[in-house]
């Protein structure tokens, strides 16, 4: 069984090989000159030792690693994408259902949309008001410091804070956008 706990402890040279001789125009030996590398493996505690002719550190492991990969005791296919989560900075405020909101601090000196909250991301649009029940989906969007005391700017709409069951949440509304429209001027 192919695993992937592993380590190369070590990879050192032991000698200009000698004993790669071709024959010469005139029928003399001549030695190719390549270096022996001796690679030790630990897969699982079993310490393994792989010898090989290469041309510098790094081939030499590259060689023993597609050497015991080929015989079925390592696993080189490349590891399944993990979902990188960050947690909320210091001083973050928690409301209901899940939802927080990074603190203000993170926007200063600059302003910019420097911190995250998580909210209940709302369909409703100016055209068609929809209440919310709590079952909207929660998704981290950036956002920036405070526009008014009930809303905050984010990217492409607001975050503003409603009472869902009695418990105070954060609901993500989109902006309006005016694709299909035409503005006279």
């Amino acid at each position: 069984m192919a695993t992937r706990n592993f380590k190369v402890t070590e990879c050192r040279k032991l000698r200009i090989n000698p004993g790669g001789y071709e024959y010469g125009k005139r029928g003399q030996y001549y030695g190719t000159g390549e270096p022996v590398y001796r690679v030790c493996i630990d897969i699982e505690g079993t310490e393994l030792v792989y010898e090989c002719r290469a041309s510098d550190y790094q081939d030499a492991k590259q060689q023993t690693l597609r050497h015991f990969a080929g015989r079925g005791l390592i696993d080189l296919s490349p590891k399944p994408e993990t979902v990188r989560y960050r947690e909320p900075a210091k001083g973050t405020a928690h409301y209901g259902l899940g939802t927080w909101i990074e603190p203000e601090t993170l926007c200063y000196p600059s302003g910019a949309m420097n911190r995250r909250a998580r909210c209940l991301v709302s369909t409703e649009t100016i055209d068609n008001p929809k209440p919310t029940d709590g079952t909207e989906t929660l998704r981290v969007i950036r956002c920036g410091l405070p526009d008014t005391f009930f809303s905050t700017r984010a990217s492409q709409g607001t975050i503003t804070i409603e009472l869902i069951n009695g418990v105070p949440c954060l609901i993500y509304t989109k902006y309006l956008k005016y694709d299909d429209r035409k503005v006279s001027g």
